[in-house]
């Protein structure tokens, strides 16, 4: 709702001033408060009619998979990492970090990092060598800043090394393997009433960090981010003080964001999880929105179209809040844990698992775990197929244990072996994996080993590698190019035409610099983004595409509305019959390279109808009812929303 002031200059003051009131008003009378995005949160919204879920199905091992006994730890595994010696790094906040092997189930300390402040809530990926880069966290649990620290773990010593600081302290921030090596840190915040808005990218082959100012970008912490198919990060979106939240592309060389599309629920970061499930193909789980509370919702988005849109999909069985979503060898996903309100009230735990079929986007109930998986807690895949799950906080105390999810196809029948692989192999080359069930193989996948917290793995990702049939072999084809899988080891499964795995081999690709073909730059030159319009109105709209390979591509310039469609072609396009609506504008081209590569860029433009359109003004006497109609409004909403029990936020205005 746009809010105009017109007459005297000291009106919109005076306006914004009443509302001001009556929302401390509404406060007072209704009980509302505010809440911190990552603070305790009210947990009786579940009226004690959980946990769900429990004692869950009781079908067989081969339907819904089967949970292991609960494992006690000296440490509730906030952070998670599966290294290439096929153990899983987790640390918590002020304790050292341990190594738990999966084979035996033991778990050893592995000495702490030199550090001055605290690797709680750190952002941390793999990095193309195979070790561990940890970013941030915090400088100490009481002052709430951000630290500049960066420290790397070597899973072949099993020891820390400090490396070059941040440039701008960061708690709560994504880090992002890039295509050629290096490594985007992205968010967190400074203080807590101040975000790092101005990502930077880390270089390992230099040990310096160069922060990109022309980035900057004000979003949630810990961003949902990945790499697309043509080298961009996209920012899958996940909350602000919007009623929706934007979806953007950022292209590093240029340091410039481009619009993408606009998400149907914005579950928070921190509060929903979303993974890559395929090349460019993302899906998005649950979160909680103030508008409607927990979500079981579910959106999948295709970056691969010319003009990609997030549509809403089957939702899950349960609504939840900080649950963790896996990639499995299969090419499904299992969501583990979360709640359907509250942070880290037991009552609310849902204890069900779930698995997501991206071929049918349907879901199933499985096998549910003992303990409540909620804030603070991680999910991870197992080289062998297993799923670990750890750690979590809850009013009874912090979750020191793990709990181990066997999938059904470990229940199948026999599991296909891999003989030997190649440790380390180059994008686009075919190389042989020695097994002997060659014959009975229906698919390769390569899945980029876990490194999560906060309910989002900040660096998984699946792929389906092509492969012919040889006598006891398999000749594989490797990703082509690092922006469908960024350098570093990867698990490689042989799945049978049942659906069982293998145990995975690591492989490790090296780095090409992301040498695939690099899409078109594209600019909208005019009209300016959220450029307002009367119905009838000729709109102008002018742009440009340039190619590295091909030069100037203005000419084959398309241009679409998300509203009306195909609005026309070329540099230059005129128009007078656009819908009264917002309009996502979107000009694309793609270039005539081998694997055709699309850039895009988009805007936003609204036109109103002719009259005037549906605008609150406060009149410029102070008179007219108008503010008195929209506080009473935004008092209604508090009553509204507070007798569900419900907590007002700031965003919920």
């Amino acid at each position: 709702m746009e809010i105009h002031s017109i007459g005297q200059q000291n009106s919109q003051p005076k306006f914004l001033l009443r509302c001001v009131l009556a929302y401390l008003l509404s406060s007072v009378l209704c009980g509302t408060a505010w809440s911190h995005e990552d603070g305790p949160a009210p947990d009786s919204f579940c009226d004690n009619a959980g946990p769900f879920g429990v004692p869950g199905l009781q079908s067989p091992a081969d339907q819904i998979g089967e949970w292991s006994a609960v494992e006690q730890w000296p440490i509730r595994a906030i952070h998670s990492t599966v290294v290439s010696s096929g153990k899983i790094l987790v640390w918590h906040d002020g304790l050292p970090p341990y190594l738990w092997n999966p084979t035996d189930h033991t778990l050893i300390e592995t000495g702490s990092p030199d550090h001055e402040g605290d690797l709680f809530c750190a952002g941390h990926t793999t990095l193309a060598d195979g070790r561990v880069l940890a970013v941030g966290g915090t400088v100490d649990r009481t002052s709430h800043l951000g630290s500049t620290e960066a420290h790397i773990f070597d899973p072949d010593t099993e020891t820390w090394t400090r490396v070059a600081d941040l440039q701008i302290g960061r708690w709560y921030p994504t880090v992002t393997a890039l295509p050629d090596g290096r490594v985007l840190a992205m968010s967190g915040d400074i203080t807590p009433d101040t975000r790092a808005d101005i990502p930077e990218i880390y270089d390992p082959k230099l040990n310096t960090w160069t922060p990109l100012p022309g980035a900057e970008l004000h979003v949630e912490n810990y961003p949902y981010n990945f790499v697309m198919p043509d080298g961009r990060i996209f920012y899958a979106a996940g909350k602000n003080l919007e009623s929706k939240a934007d979806s953007s592309a950022l292209d590093i060389e240029t340091q410039k964001w481009d619009m993408v599309d606009t998400i149907n629920h914005h579950g928070g970061s921190i509060e929903g999880s979303a993974a890559m499930y395929a090349p460019g193909k993302i899906v998005k789980i649950g979160g909680d929105v103030s508008s409607t509370g927990v979500l079981e919702g579910v959106e999948v988005i295709d970056l691969n179209d010319l003009m990609p849109l997030w549509r809403e999909t089957a939702p899950m069985n349960y609504p939840r809040r900080r649950a963790d979503i896996v990639l499995l060898p299969d090419g499904k996903s299992v969501v583990i844990g979360g709640a359907v309100a509250g942070q880290n009230a037991h009552e609310c735990a849902v204890h069900a698992a779930e698995v997501w079929d991206p071929a049918t986007e349907s879901w199933t109930l499985v096998a549910s775990h003992e303990r409540p998986r909620i804030y603070h807690s991680t999910a991870i895949l197992l080289p062998d197929g297993r799923v670990l799950t750890a750690g979590g906080d809850n009013h009874d105390g912090p979750e020191h244990n793990a709990e181990v999810y066997s999938p059904a196809y470990l229940f199948k029948g026999l599991r296909p072996t891999i003989v030997s692989a190649p440790g380390s192999v180059a994008y686009g080359e075919s190389f042989g994996i020695q097994t002997p069930d060659a014959e009975t193989t229906a698919s390769v996948s390569l899945i980029r080993p876990g490194s999560v917290t906060h309910n989002f793995d900040q660096n998984q990702r699946f792929l389906s590698l092509a492969f012919t049939v040889n006598t006891d072999s398999l000749l594989v084809t490797a990703p082509a190019n690092s922006n469908l899988a960024p350098p570093g080891d990867y698990m490689l499964f042989v799945v049978n035409g049942d659906g069982v795995p293998s145990h995975a081999a690591f492989v490790r690709l090296t780095a090409d610099g992301g040498s695939g073909n690099k899409a078109p730059e594209v600019e909208i030159t005019s009209p300016g983004n959220n450029d307002t319009f009367t119905e009838g109105d000729t709109v102008d709209f002018s742009g440009t595409a340039t190619d590295m390979e091909e030069g100037n591509l203005t000419s084959s310039l398309s241009w679409n509305s998300k509203l009306d469609g195909m609005i026309g072609s070329g540099g230059s396009v005129t128009t007078n019959s656009l819908s009264v609506g917002s309009h996502l504008i979107t000009a694309s081209v793609t270039d005539l390279g081998a694997t055709g590569a699309t850039g895009s860029a988009s805007i936003m433009i609204h036109v109103t109808s002719i009259g005037g359109g549906t605008m609150i003004k406060p009149s410029n006497g102070g008179g007219s009812v108008d503010w008195i109609l929209l506080c009473i409004l935004i008092f209604w909403a508090a009553v509204t929303r507070n007798r569900s029990g419900r907590q007002l936020r700031p965003r919920d205005f």
